[in-house]
């Protein structure tokens, strides 16, 4: 009986000691904290248009990047939004840690003084107080392990659509009484081509100077009858034709040599580029006169000639006209693709003040053989009653331009529809169009117009749209 009870008490106790040990394992457990991470790891902008200019500034926010400075706390944009762009409420979205903050707030810094207001993480932010912090709790609730960060939204602060225009004194001193001249840019420096008293004069100036001044230069070989306005640069030369149909060739602009090929040039229209777009293999495109007939052809050097394509409207519409704007002030512009090369070609514009009309052709390479397109012929381009006479036309920021009545124009589609441009972009005052004058547009993206009003008196301005600013 004795060893029966000291066997249930051994039983007993063996039990006993074996449910206080579970006991013990089940009590080991971890408890994890409420997070005391405070830091933001993104955040976006969007906002929804209502005018015009929103539709163009608002996709441009939402694609926006913005940077998150730990350690100075602030989230900014390093991309400069839109001049113009309306800062209005926009709504955010922000991610933070894995745990949820317990608390956000915005705070407002108005005048000195600080608005604080909660934030639900969803409402839009009143980005038109422009100063403002968000500041975040962390997940654990405590004061002291918040982050509070600065919010900068970085606008340009000058429009970059804007033409800024400056007078160059310094040029002023160019030789005036001139009644035509042709201003060039080759390489740093401007040469400029005169005729004034029945001689053919040249100055030159470094663009790169602080204080550009013109130093006069005495030409060799250069007859006075040479057409002044159809001197141009092409492959580092210069190149000129003279009303007899001689040409002449200069590799300084001082001293010139004739050029004989045998052939009565009328005029040197453009370069017509290759394929290739390595400006190797570009020519010149000129008009030669033959008993009585006009030819198109192509030449590197003025001495030899590729095929010729005579001009009538079975060739080039418009022959007669055509013919008629190459003894007036028309403009050439090359156009190079290299995206795709099929669209390089030479685009040639000419004024014809009897009809008032502006007609363009269109000149390209294919194959060895020269392709014409009329591209426009276009009444009135700048408006009912407006004199195509002083029309200085010139290519910039992708655009043609006119200088024409005081009053810059513009035109994005080839020279089909022209406007006014904008206030932003409108001429200095003091630059007047004038018959005398030369439009020049260097690397820097800089517009040089030069005027000489045939008198005592020769101005130069130069301007830049600032979102052109190298």
């Amino acid at each position: 009986m004795k060893l029966k009870q000291t066997i249930y008490l051994l039983t007993s106790l063996f039990l006993i000691f074996f449910t206080f040990s579970c006991n013990d394992n089940t009590d080991n457990y971890t408890t994890t904290d409420a997070s005391a991470d405070s830091q933001i790891y993104s955040f976006k902008l969007k906002a929804t248009p209502v005018t015009k200019a929103d539709s163009t500034n608002y996709p441009i926010l939402e694609k926006t990047s913005f940077v998150i400075d730990q350690l100075r706390q602030i989230i900014y944009n390093p991309d400069s939004l839109p001049y113009n762009i309306h800062l209005k409420k926009f709504a955010a979205t922000v991610t933070y840690s894995d745990a949820t903050p317990s608390k956000l707030e915005l705070i407002y810094h108005i005048n000195n003084n600080d608005s604080v207001v909660s934030w639900n993480g969803t409402d839009s932010i009143d980005f038109s107080k422009k100063d403002i912090s968000l500041k975040v709790i962390p997940a654990n609730g405590v004061p002291a392990s918040s982050s509070i960060y600065k919010i900068q939204l970085r606008v340009h602060q000058i429009n970059p659509d804007s033409l800024v225009w400056h007078q160059v004194p310094s040029l002023g001193n160019a030789q005036t009484g001139s009644t035509v001249e042709k201003i060039l840019l080759q390489e740093d420096a401007f040469y400029r081509f005169y005729l004034s008293g029945g001689a053919i004069s040249f100055q030159t100036a470094k663009i790169t100077d602080n204080s550009p001044i013109w130093s006069n230069t005495i030409t060799t070989n250069l007859p006075n009858n040479v057409i002044v306005k159809n001197i141009i640069s092409f492959n580092n030369k210069f190149y000129a034709v003279d009303e007899t149909g001689e040409t002449y060739g200069s590799a300084d602009g001082t001293t010139w040599d004739k050029i004989s090929n045998g052939a009565f040039v009328k005029r040197m229209i453009g370069v017509i580029p290759e394929k290739d777009l390595s400006g190797k293999n570009d020519s010149l495109l000129i008009v030669l006169y033959n008993d009585g007939d006009y030819f198109l052809t192509r030449t590197q050097d003025l001495k030899t000639f590729g095929a010729k394509t005579k001009v009538e409207n079975s060739t080039l519409y418009g022959s007669e006209t055509f013919i008629k704007l190459l003894d007036f002030d028309f403009f050439a512009w090359t156009k190079y693709n290299y995206n795709n090369l099929n669209q390089n070609y030479l685009t040639f514009i000419g004024l014809d003040n009897s009809s008032k009309k502006m007609l363009s052709w269109l000149f390209a390479s294919q194959d060895s053989k020269l392709i014409i397109t009329k591209n426009s012929e276009i009444y009135n381009p700048f408006g009912n009653g407006i004199d195509l006479n002083n029309t200085h036309l010139f290519r910039y920021d992708n655009k043609f331009n006119a200088l024409n009545n005081n009053q810059l124009f513009l035109s994005k589609d080839a020279v089909k529809n022209w406007y006014k441009a904008p206030k932003e972009q409108a001429l200095n005052s003091g630059i007047k169009t004038n018959e005398i004058q030369s439009v020049v547009i260097d690397g820097n993206n800089y517009i040089w117009i030069f005027t000489n009003d045939a008198s005592s008196h020769y101005s130069v301005w130069k301007g830049r749209l600032n979102r052109l600013i190298k």
